[in-house]
């Protein structure tokens, strides 16, 4: 009884699996369908392929290599004169999927694949319409040479091809069609499908667009037809505006506060090293963040070599600062051009109120003859008097004398202790009115140095402090694609502006 059981419940499978058997069996069995011939049945006609990436995912962007690693689905449609059929005939089966090896398809490969394999999954199947139409989309993961410019690093945009066309086929046997031809000649056509894009977080997909074109190989009358699709990527800058160029600008402000610490304090000289030896570690760190490449210098490469030197040259000044602030007259004589400029003009110049001209020299000492003032009036009242004999009864004692001459020798030490104290002060100023210079064309520096290096890039600064994430649905707007001169902006050369420009032409002058 249950063998019976199951024989009906087996009869009853095998009849509502029996249209769409019957048909398999009929399109390729009885009509010995071969996949290796052409699917049209007038062989003078090429076969016309309609594609369209529909980009998935980008896997890497590596500098180095210059490789793209993307992943995306290659949607393919044509039609196979060979496999039609009238739904009617077979219980109103529209559709059939079938494995794609037993059916025809078209050779087509990546030009400039940078792996060696244009994989294609085998277990893709076909989708098969009742009017011939065979629909085919097998994913690819796939890498291709992307020439990178790294020289507006990390601000840089990347513009990347794909070139897709027939191996073997030329155009007269396979012709490939975009889904949305306008013109039957060598023109832009319609760009990557973004619907299903998973966005990426260090690049930004900025634009896309494609260039249909033939080329003709050698003394070959035929031409070979290539789809080439343009991927402009936009490099996401926070996180290296973040973590790389705003450490970088603080460690830059640091080499210019060096010359605002006192002169006096020791560890002028000690900061300077240490931010240059910070500096340095940093770099160290960072530097696999930076693409290396010898064909251009990346701008954040550039201002972090521009800040080392910075630095190093604030050494180099900081000592010059030391070896003025601690020079004395005993080695060294103030010149007084150096006296007129550092004295007497620039704190003038720098409306600062802790930089006036100091009294260097202070009150004049009196003379020794004032020592005895009281002496000589006595002596010059005497004399007109005609009382006063010509020698001084107390100048002549020689004790006296030897008190006159003491007094000579300290007065003269002291002055000369006066002097080189006044010459220190004097050189310490020097060094303070050159420290405030220097301090100034620093920071003058670093503003002028950084805005020179990033000036384009001024609106990315502001956008990492008060970042705008930019609407998905706008990349994904199919009005970004709508704009034919949008073409001309991604073409490789000239003479392919010009080739574009001209099939414009032709289609609109044959537009009615």
């Amino acid at each position: 009884m249950r063998f019976i059981f199951l024989f009906f419940i087996l009869i009853i499978s095998a009849q509502k699996a029996g249209p769409a058997e019957r048909l398999k069996k009929k399109l390729f069995e009885t009509n010995n369908y071969n996949s290796n011939i052409r699917p049209q049945k007038n062989h003078t006609e090429p076969v016309l392929v309609k594609f369209r990436p529909i980009l998935n995912e980008i896997i890497n962007v590596n500098e180095v290599a210059q490789k793209l690693d993307i992943k995306f689905w290659f949607h393919h449609e044509w039609i196979d004169e060979r496999l039609s059929w009238d739904p009617k005939d077979y219980g109103n089966v529209a559709t059939l999927h079938v494995p794609q090896d037993f059916l025809w398809l078209p050779d087509y490969a990546l030009y400039g694949n940078a792996d060696g394999d244009f994989i294609i999954a085998e277990s893709v199947r076909v989708r098969i319409f009742s009017n011939g139409t065979v629909m085919w989309r097998p994913p690819i993961i796939t890498k291709t040479f992307c020439e990178i410019q790294v020289a507006n690093f990390p601000f840089d945009s990347q513009n990347c091809s794909i070139k897709i066309g027939s191996w073997t086929g030329n155009t007269f046997l396979l012709q490939t069609r975009n889904f949305d031809v306008r013109y039957d000649v060598c023109t832009c056509c319609e760009p990557i499908d973004l619907s299903t894009y998973n966005i990426n977080g260090e690049w930004e997909m900025f634009q896309t667009g494609c260039w249909r074109h033939v080329l003709f190989y050698g003394d070959l009358a035929e031409g070979y037809e290539d789809v080439t699709h343009y991927i402009v990527l936009k490099r996401r800058p926070r996180y290296l505006i973040l973590n790389i160029i705003i450490p970088t600008i603080v460690f830059s402000l640091l080499s210019c506060a060096v010359f605002y610490l006192p002169a006096e304090e020791a560890e002028k000289i000690t900061l300077c090293i240490s931010v240059l030896l910070s500096l340095v570690t940093f770099f160290l760190v960072i530097v696999d963040s930076i693409p290396q490449t010898a064909r251009a210098v990346p701008k954040l490469g550039i201002y972090i070599l521009f800040t080392m030197i910075l630095n190093t040259v604030s050494i180099l000044l900081t000592i010059v600062v030391e070896n003025m602030h601690h020079r004395g007259p005993e080695t060294h004589e103030m010149s007084p051009w150096i006296r007129t400029v550092f004295i007497d003009l620039l704190p003038r110049l720098l409306f600062s109120s802790t930089m006036k001209k100091m009294d260097v020299y202070g009150p004049k000492p009196p003379k020794i003859s004032d020592v005895f003032k009281g002496t000589y009036q006595y002596r010059a009242i005497a004399k007109l008097a005609g009382t006063e004999n010509e020698t001084d009864p107390i100048l002549l004692n020689p004790e006296v004398q030897d008190a006159i001459r003491g007094v000579e020798y300290m007065a003269k030490s002291f002055k000369e202790q006066e002097f080189n104290e006044n010459s220190k002060a004097e050189w310490k100023y020097v060094a303070f009115v050159l420290d405030h210079c220097l301090l100034i064309v620093f920071i003058t520096t670093c503003v002028l140095g950084s805005a020179i290096i990033f000036g384009e890039n001024c609106m990315d600064l502001l956008r990492a402090m008060w970042y705008i994430q930019r609407d998905d649905e706008y990349l994904r707007s199919e009005s970004l694609w709508s704009d034919q001169d949008l073409c001309f902006k991604y073409l490789s050369s000239e003479d392919q502006r010009d080739v574009l420009a001209a099939s414009l032409a032709l289609a609109n002058e044959e537009t009615p």
